[in-house]
């Protein structure tokens, strides 16, 4: 059987579209491996992945060694994740697909110029942008078919149950994410309105503060513990019983998406159909649709011609917002 590795050194959110590439290879007859990133505790993207059905392997990745070379846990160890490329017939390495995108509108003539040029999930949707990355072509590919996939261990939809027995509607927020400008500050004030709204029901906050989720009711606040479980499985698990979620571009709202959850995406730094064009369940709020000079405010590395426009076009408060950041 031929054998593929697929590589993705990324967030939870970029596990997303590597499973339609997995399924669409495995369709094709390929044995699907997928090396991604263990950030530590409660960061091990691959606790995200267990028995998914669009792999067959899934191994952890992390950067080690002083020039942060990506490394694979093996019988031997950790070691080099070239070391294993011989065990493959084809690798897919997804590295910076959606980072520090090149959008200046100079670009000289050369292959890194040509490599750079195919990386642009800023204005392209993802979905489509990493199958053509693995050669195939999502013109053929059915909209239905470009939407992720994540699957519960037997047992775990039942681990709250009670809470959609207890109280009247169960609502979830998760508004950070991994970087300052896509978190949405605002949410802090929800649990409150939604409350207000909602009298009967249970909003599951998620404390980035205290790294667990917040449980808000009319019953007061609690903290939510479920012991010997990984962090991740649990938010899965509690967001598959939500009746709505409220996210940030873009993490846990792949896996709303997965379940059909009903969900509220807040973006900020790219257009939302760059990520949510195929999705069924989400409703988008995006100020750049009206403003597309928000989206420059993400500044990244490797475009300096994006970044002296992008610092010309931020707002005052943008500007304080940046000075604060530094």
């Amino acid at each position: 059987m031929k054998k593929v590795l697929l590589l993705r050194f990324g967030g939870h959110g970029d596990l997303a579209p590597m499973t339609v590439v997995g399924r669409e290879l495995k369709k094709r007859g390929w044995h699907v491996t997928l090396a991604c990133r263990n950030g530590g505790e409660g960061q091990r993207q691959s606790d995200l992945l267990f028995q998914n059905p669009c792999f067959d392997q899934v191994l952890d990745m992390q950067e080690m060694g002083p020039w942060r070379n990506r490394c694979v846990k093996t019988q031997m160890g950790w070691c080099s994740v070239n070391s294993i490329f011989h065990d493959f017939h084809m690798v897919y390495d997804y590295m910076n697909i959606v980072e520090n995108n090149n959008t200046s509108p100079i670009v000289k003539e050369g292959p890194s110029e040509v490599w750079q040029r195919s990386r642009s999930s800023n204005w392209r949707n993802w979905y489509d942008l990493h199958l053509e990355w693995a050669n195939i072509d999502p013109t053929k590919i059915p909209d239905e078919d470009k939407r992720p996939v994540y699957t519960l261990l037997p047992g775990e939809e039942k681990v709250f149950q009670g809470l959609r027995d207890k109280y009247s509607h169960v609502f979830v927020v998760q508004s950070n994410a991994s970087s300052l400008s896509r978190t949405w500050y605002q949410a802090e004030k929800l649990p409150d309105l939604l409350l207000k709204e909602y009298p009967d029901a249970v909003v599951a906050f998620w404390d980035n503060n205290r790294n667990w989720w917040t449980m808000i009711s009319k019953d007061g606040v609690s903290k939510l513990s479920v012991p010997n479980h990984p962090p991740l499985r649990v938010s899965m698990a509690l967001l598959n019983v939500a009746d709505a979620y409220v996210g940030a571009d873009t993490g846990f709202t792949h896996v709303a998406e997965a379940f059909g959850i009903p969900h509220v995406a807040v973006y900020s730094t790219v257009p939302w159909w760059t990520r949510a064009k195929y999705y069924k369940h989400q409703i988008p709020i995006d100020p750049g649709m009206d403003n597309p000079e928000f989206y420059t405010f993400n500044l990244g590395l490797g475009d300096p011609l994006r970044v002296i426009e992008g610092e010309a076009s931020l707002t005052e408060r943008e500007k304080k917002i940046d000075e604060l950041h530094k």
